[in-house]
């Protein structure tokens, strides 16, 4: 499912798809060190957080399912996590921040949960819970 998110400010197309392949792994190491060398602060992972945390969603979830990707034309501007635990994360570059990505990602995580939880309540034989 591709999304189009247009803001204020330069006329800009923002593109939203789930994670396909490593090329997408290698540039959201690509992100973080580009955002981190403008930011210069805590905000940013270290490429060592993303790396382990990619690693504990590719043995126990599915990066497609549990990975999203946003592009302004080819570049990757944001990308988000959501883990089992339900933590989730996103990073998205200093100049895209506030503009609606993490809005977008906040209601596709909720979407998320509501069917997560859902489905465990049916395995687990539970009422289901409203988040």
């Amino acid at each position: 499912m591709d999304s189009k998110l247009r803001y204020a400010g330069p006329v800009r197309s923002v593109t939203s798809r789930p994670y396909e392949a490593d090329a997408d792994l290698r540039r959201m190491y690509g992100l973080l060190m580009e955002a981190r060398s403008r930011a210069n602060d805590w905000r940013y992972w270290h490429v060592g957080e993303l790396a382990f945390s990619f690693f504990m969603i590719d043995c126990h979830l599915d990066p497609r399912r549990h990975v999203r990707l946003w592009h302004d034309g080819g570049k990757l501007v944001g990308y988000a996590t959501l883990n089992d635990d339900p933590f989730f994360d996103w990073q998205v570059l200093p100049e895209y921040e506030g503009k609606g990505i993490e809005g977008m990602h906040s209601l596709q995580r909720k979407c998320r949960l509501s069917v997560a939880a859902r489905d465990y309540s049916r395995a687990a034989k539970l009422p289901p819970r409203i988040f």
